[in-house]
């Protein structure tokens, strides 16, 4: 067995995967070209899958980095060879296993993606346009007047959307200027709203007063703030 190619240890690895894991094409081939690389690398260095040890595997990922592959790549390539060395080890053709010890690369945590201010303007708007909408039936209107004032509370406040949507009707009124939030801890605090949100609060607050359908008095009667409303018929 020692005499072996890297390319036939390479089948024989990517046989056991398809049979005994069900790895699909696009996996072998992924796996297939990684580990060509790798091997490629091992014979400049005059090594093999057989007799590579552990520092000439950091050095195979040293040399990733020097060729700008990106930290997503070179962990790819740490794992294919990773399950190249286990599927040797457990076959008997390698006695160790040099990439147990290995760490791989930090990944970057990506930044958190936010709307600007004039795309949150004109969800505002969008919003309040909805709300205002003359032809709407009630149960329509409250779905709208409900909606706007959850954003414009949210825009006014930064609260959570758990504690948002977790406010009891008894958390504000129609000309409350603070809110009561319940937050981690069961602590409360109180919460200002600006102009904007007090009025979206108030109409809010009046459209649940004042819509007398079934699914109104529901609403109504929850002692949520912003109870969950079934879809009105349009």
């Amino acid at each position: 067995m020692r005499a072996l190619p890297d390319a036939r240890f390479t089948t024989l690895f990517l046989d056991m995967l398809a049979a005994e894991q069900g790895a699909g094409d696009n996996t072998l081939q992924a796996y297939r070209r990684d580990l060509a690389d790798f091997s490629a690398f091992l014979t400049r260095t005059g090594r093999s899958f057989v007799d590579a040890d552990t520092q000439a595997l950091r050095d195979y990922l040293a040399d990733l980095d020097g060729r700008g592959f990106k930290s997503s790549s070179v962990a790819r390539r740490l794992s294919a060879m990773r399950h190249l060395f286990r599927f040797l080890l457990s076959e008997r053709i390698r006695g160790d296993d040099p990439a147990a010890i290995l760490s791989g690369p930090k990944r970057g945590r990506s930044l958190p993606k936010v709307l600007s201010i004039s795309d949150v303007d004109r969800l505002l708007a969008c919003a309040r346009t909805l709300s205002a909408e003359p032809k709407s039936s009630s149960a329509q209107r409250l779905r709208a007047m409900r909606l706007y004032c959850l954003l414009e509370v949210l825009y006014a406040t930064g609260l959570r959307v758990s504690e948002l949507v977790a406010l009891p009707l008894s958390a504000a009124g129609r000309d409350a200027r603070m809110i009561v939030v319940r937050g981690k801890g069961n602590k409360e605090r109180l919460v200002p709203l600006n102009e904007a949100s007090r009025r979206a609060m108030a109409g809010y607050l009046a459209a649940m007063e004042g819509v007398q359908t079934g699914k109104a008095k529901k609403a109504e009667t929850s002692k949520w703030l912003f109870p969950r409303l079934a879809r009105a018929d349009i």
